[in-house]
């Protein structure tokens, strides 16, 4: 345990940005929308595309060619000529192995690169754009830092001494442990216990959404008022259900609508009966005098609920009584 308090506490000072380190060079990228090797006709242009560059220092451009021509590199605030913001230009000459090579620092979150060759067809041509990274502090073939400046030295003495700190307090007692990593902790018998006070507490509730209604020639059906779950885990149904006919063939149907408003309904088909091993039902019918638990599966996602209770071949004297209890958990 205490070897993975330390674990967690480092990674996240690397991921923050307090130890900065890389085992080579870093993430040079030799981009592929403004590269080409395709040899131009005269007087014909090469446009790059767009590309994200704010995390580079510099793009390097090489040009090798037959044919002179001029290579430009715009900078941009987003991916459009619209927001130029700057523009750098290579003047390459025929044959030029030598000063065809040129970096231009980073002046726009966007660059790409244009060429446009002079009055004559080429028959060679190759045009290589690369992002090279921003400096990262090296290391050696032990990943220890090879820092050469005394304030980066310092953070990194800063962090081993914080991580010092830590070790040590976590071979102590507890409540300096708590003070330092903020976990609520109480010592019993030399044993360090964890209190789980902190996390969230599990509720329970319930709304009536039918309070023993009756159906029968006028209603012969009704609907609840909505009921808001969108901050529920879990949502269940208790019902009870009773007939009483004369003529028979008495029947009754539930159903269940959601809504992101409580305002637009929509049909929901998910119903979940039994044990759980049903398949999911669009509605629930009775027949016969019942109690019944059924559910929503956990992963809906819906602001809020109602039920729909419709009886069918209802009358003065074959009548319904339902209750519906609509049951959830929450943290």
């Amino acid at each position: 345990m205490k070897k993975l308090f330390l674990t967690l506490i480092f990674i996240p000072l690397i991921l923050l940005g307090q130890v900065n380190i890389t085992k080579s060079g870093g993430a040079n990228f030799v981009s592929k929308i403004n590269t080409t090797t395709t040899e131009l006709d005269s007087a014909a242009i090469f446009t790059g595309g767009w590309e994200l560059c704010y995390d580079y220092s510099y793009i390097q451009v090489i040009v090798k060619s037959d044919v002179s021509g001029t290579a430009k590199v715009q900078f941009a605030s987003t991916g459009s000529a619209t927001t130029l913001l700057h523009e750098d230009t290579l003047a390459y000459t025929a044959n030029d192995t030598i000063t065809n090579v040129r970096r231009f620092e980073i002046a726009g979150n966007y660059y790409r690169v244009i060429y446009t060759n002079s009055t004559t067809d080429q028959t060679i041509f190759y045009l290589t754009t690369s992002m090279l990274a921003k400096e990262r502090t090296p290391v050696d073939d032990s990943w220890v830092p090879q820092v050469s400046d005394t304030s980066s030295q310092n953070s990194l003495d800063n962090i081993k001494n914080f991580l010092s700190q830590i070790y040590t307090k976590l071979n102590s007692d507890s409540t300096t442990v708590k003070d330092v990593l903020g976990i609520k902790q109480n010592q019993t018998n030399g044993t360090q216990k964890t209190i789980v006070t902190d996390l969230p507490a599990i509720t329970y509730g319930s709304q009536t959404l039918f309070n023993a209604i009756t159906l029968d020639d006028a209603p012969t059906a009704d609907t609840s008022a909505a009921y808001f779950i969108g901050d529920k885990n879990k949502v269940g149904f208790s019902l009870n259900y009773n007939e009483t006919e004369t003529g028979g063939g008495v029947s009754g149907t539930l159903t269940l609508e959601v809504s992101p408003d409580s305002s637009t309904w929509y049909a929901f088909d998910i119903i979940l009966d039994g044990a759980g091993l049903d398949a999911p039902n669009a509605n629930l019918v009775y027949s016969t005098d019942a109690t019944d638990y059924f559910y929503i599966p956990n992963f809906v996602t819906a602001g809020y609920i109602r039920a729909i209770f419709t009886g069918t071949a209802t009358d003065a004297d074959d009548t319904i009584l339902i209750t519906v209890v609509l049951h959830w958990q929450a943290e």
